[in-house]
């Protein structure tokens, strides 16, 4: 097995536990703010109760999206943020040829529409220049994901290194609601961007659907 085929095999297997436990992250917080929330306000609901639920969630949640952005190189431990520093580091093993490879390899649009092949051919190429770079992956690409995750997630890895993980004297406030939900939408944005680059699958969202 060559480098590239090496290591793109390893960014597939860390990217699905990575995707796995974000679409985790993001369905139970659709579960609480859809169904436990309006439980918790009912009326007959002990405050006490609705306090100690709505604590236990959201450090949880608040726990879980600290995981995703860990960096510590040193670590066997898998999170969004050092799959990017891997892709970044080794940007050029993720080319333009690659990616048409995959794409074609796996879309049985060739075999369903043989008229259309030359269109179809271009697809993957003008898929991967929209979003990735030329040749290879660029890696300001890379570099400008890893500044929104860092800033969108910089209050939450403050608030659970000092008050959840550890006890901290000078324990920051919690996140707002706003920074923990836009935190929620960037780490779901980036990881379905990667999937797409690595998978050549597109989704609107990590997030299921409730029935």
């Amino acid at each position: 097995m060559g480098m590239q085929e090496e290591f793109i095999k390893k960014l597939k297997y860390d990217l699905e536990i990575i995707s796995e436990e974000i679409t985790d992250i993001l369905y139970k917080e659709d579960v609480f703010t859809r169904i436990t929330i309006p439980k918790l306000h009912e009326s007959d609901i002990d405050p006490h109760i609705r306090t100690t639920v709505t604590k236990s969630h959201y450090s949880d949640m608040l726990t879980s999206v600290r995981r995703q952005i860990t960096n510590d190189q040193k670590s066997s431990e898998i999170s969004l943020m050092k799959l990017l520093l891997r892709m970044r580091k080794n940007n050029t093993l993720i080319t333009k040829d690659w990616y048409v490879k995959e794409w074609l390899t796996d879309s049985s649009l060739l075999k369903d529409n043989p008229e259309l092949a030359g269109f179809i051919r271009g697809i993957p190429a003008t898929e991967f220049n929209n979003h990735f770079g030329d040749q290879f992956l660029d890696p300001a690409i890379i570099d400008k994901d890893i500044k929104i995750l860092s800033e969108a997630t910089s209050g939450i890895k403050a608030y659970v290194d000092k008050a959840i993980a550890h006890r901290d004297p000078s324990v920051p406030n919690p996140p707002s609601l706003e920074k923990y939900n836009n935190a929620l939408k960037e780490l779901d944005r980036i990881a379905k961007k990667y999937i797409l680059l690595l998978k050549q699958v597109g989704m609107p969202s990590l997030k299921p659907i409730l029935q």
